[in-house]
């Protein structure tokens, strides 16, 4: 119960509710992407550039951090990662019926990256705020755990709107005013940059680059994983496996139910026999495994890498806090980065694989991105002795 009356409830709602949105909107991307090259007669190469400037603006906001979290603060960054979610999400849903509709489509397609990468970085501070030491894990967690419901609703939500005939642009139109009605519902809960709520930021480098660069690649490369998984498992298993789009669209709910679960579980059953590192290892090792399965033996189980893959972001987020307790807003900040980077790089690289060789060569960069993740930490050094 104490640990209950130190936790700092509106910086908890605002980093819950803006991440809730973020999963809705980011994980509706990838089923509506088949239909996107339909409509505007994309090559997949082409087609792979709104993932690529999107995740080219979430690079920008990531570099940046240092210098807007200081001006608006952690809880002033959610509020404007929602204006840019409702605004690119209108206007990429707007964007088929307008003039110019490709130029409408890929810059908007940067706005809303700039409200996803904002959203992440910001929501990950408001939780180290708010949340005491002691059950810091279990809290992140639970927010990570609604990004796994949102990603959960995003295909049932697409699937509703296609049983009522709405395009996959006029779905978009409609999700916008998610972020808009949550714009103005947590105004109200939403602290001034100069209250005591708002903790002091610390956004120094602990260390050079060059020592920081092993803590991105770890973070970078699993999340290319998971977002490969998640934004081309439809196009994969419709193109490469000849799956229904009713299965392709099943597969894609089990994954984000997969991660949903695995996400909750950890919020009430904290694992407190394993360390975080070794929770790390477990979930890389589990995600190349069910890879694997799904790729020789059952298509059916590459969803299931959603279970492994579930734990490893709260989890990691957790360990850079116990890593660099006085530094932990900045290292947050280094792992967004270098997710920023690991988006760019790897939806290039899985359309121009898939352009140049196919699908089925370009799904292997998701136990490839595992592979470098898990090599890189085990041989980072145990814990940084600038920090102690």
């Amino acid at each position: 119960m104490s640990q209950l009356k130190k936790i700092k409830w509106n910086l908890l709602l605002l980093a819950y509710s803006s991440l809730f949105i973020m999963g809705l909107i980011d994980n509706s991307r990838g089923p509506t992407y088949p239909d996107l090259l339909v409509t505007f007669n994309f090559t997949t190469s082409k087609g792979s550039l709104i993932f690529t400037i999107a995740s080219a603006a979430g690079l920008f906001i990531n570099l940046t951090s240092r210098y807007w979290l200081k001006w608006i603060g952690a809880a002033g960054g959610v509020i404007y990662s929602l204006a840019a979610m409702f605004l690119g999400s209108l206007f990429i849903g707007l964007s088929p019926s307008l003039p110019y509709a490709e130029l409408t489509l890929f810059s908007f397609s940067f706005i809303l990256g700039l409200g996803l990468s904002a959203c992440g970085i910001s929501m990950n501070i408001l939780v180290a705020q708010g949340a005491p030491e002691r059950i810091r894990r279990q809290v992140f967690a639970g927010l990570h755990s609604t990004y796994g419901i949102a990603s959960f609703l995003a295909p049932l939500f697409i699937y509703l709107s296609t049983l009522n005939s709405l395009s996959w642009n006029q779905y978009f139109m409609f999700l916008s005013l998610v972020p808009l009605f949550a714009l103005f519902a947590l105004l109200p809960c939403t602290p001034k940059k100069n209250s005591t709520q708002n903790v002091e930021l610390d956004m120094q480098p602990p260390f050079s680059l060059i020592k920081r660069l092993p803590y991105a690649i770890l973070f970078g490369s699993y999340v290319g994983s998971e977002i490969i998984v998640s934004s081309r498992l439809v196009l994969f298993s419709q193109q490469a496996r000849q799956i229904s789009e009713q299965q392709s669209g099943l597969m894609l709910s089990l994954f984000f139910f997969c991660l949903t679960f695995g996400r909750l579980f950890f919020a009430f059953f904290p694992v407190k026999r394993f360390s975080s590192e070794r929770l790390l290892m477990i979930s890389l090792l589990g995600s190349m495994g069910l890879f694997l399965g799904g790729f020789y033996i059952s298509l059916w189980l590459l969803p299931l890498t959603g279970l492994a893959m579930s734990f490893f972001f709260p989890v990691g987020i957790n360990w850079l806090n116990e890593q660099f307790p006085k530094h932990a807003n900045f290292m947050t900040a280094t792992a967004m980065t270098s997710i920023g980077f690991a988006l760019i790089i790897v939806h290039f690289l899985f359309g121009k694989i898939a352009q140049s060789f196919s699908l089925e060569y370009a799904i292997w960069l998701v136990p490839i991105c595992s592979l470098i993740s898990l090599v890189t930490l085990l041989t980072l050094p145990k814990r940084s002795a600038e920090d102690l």
